[in-house]
């Protein structure tokens, strides 16, 4: 039996099975590293894109001297897409003579980045209104900022499907619904949409949009249990 169970180099059937095993869990767990750096690294690109096509709006809009919007498209059926567009009669709304789309970025659906190719299988996800346990107040409709910006930027809110951003020569300006200007300014979340399906919370970028500036950051736990935000 022990001739059986044992190997001509000394190893044992057993010993043989615990080490098969023991490669599997290892081989499990650097592929879920794997896939968590990658959902992390693609959730950061699409903040990044968006605070792209947010930067080259403010230079359209010194350059031309026109207004630019960026809002939710309410056109496009198949997820949420933003648009971004010169609104030549400053009306607010797209539809003049002279209106013209700069861009379309979508977040959802089959299309990430603008000018993405066709068919490409994206994975990322506008979130609109989400509650945070600890790092949110407001209802679920902010977020405490004062820790990297002071009593200033506290309460900076996330923009919903009603929000419009204005881009003036003179700086972004963020719009909610009936055309009441944000001073302290907003912001637009992304997550993966694999922690949306796991309730994980600690992957998520943030483009904050402010009159004079446009900053990336990353929610992150503190250990506690509560999200704060991290500079990049």
């Amino acid at each position: 039996m022990g001739s059986i169970l044992k190997n001509k180099k000394g190893f044992s059937l057993v010993e043989l099975l615990v080490a098969i095993a023991v490669l599997i869990i290892i081989m499990g767990a650097a592929a879920l590293t794997v896939g968590t750096s990658t959902r992390d690294a693609r959730t950061k690109k699409a903040a990044f894109v968006f605070k792209t096509m947010l930067t080259d709006g403010s230079k359209e809009a010194m350059s031309s001297y026109k207004q630019i919007i960026v809002e939710l498209d309410p056109s496009f059926s198949s997820g949420s897409r933003f648009r971004m567009y010169i609104d030549s009669d400053e009306n607010f709304s797209y539809g003049g003579a002279n209106d013209r789309i700069l861009a379309y970025f979508v977040v959802t659906g089959d299309k990430v980045d603008p000018g993405a190719p066709a068919g490409f299988n994206g994975d990322y996800y506008f979130v609109p209104d989400v509650v945070f346990s600890g790092s949110i107040e407001g209802g679920g409709n902010s977020l405490d900022l004062s820790s990297i910006y002071g009593t200033g930027f506290e309460n900076i809110p996330i923009l919903g499907g009603n929000a419009k951003i204005i881009i003036r020569p003179e700086g972004v300006f963020v719009v909610k619904q009936g055309g009441v200007e944000l001073p302290a300014g907003g912001l637009v979340l992304f997550r993966h949409t694999d922690d949306i399906d796991e309730g994980v919370q600690d992957r998520q970028y943030f483009v904050l949009i402010t009159k004079t500036f446009l900053r990336i950051l990353k929610l992150e736990d503190d250990g506690s249990g509560n999200y704060v935000p991290k500079e990049l």
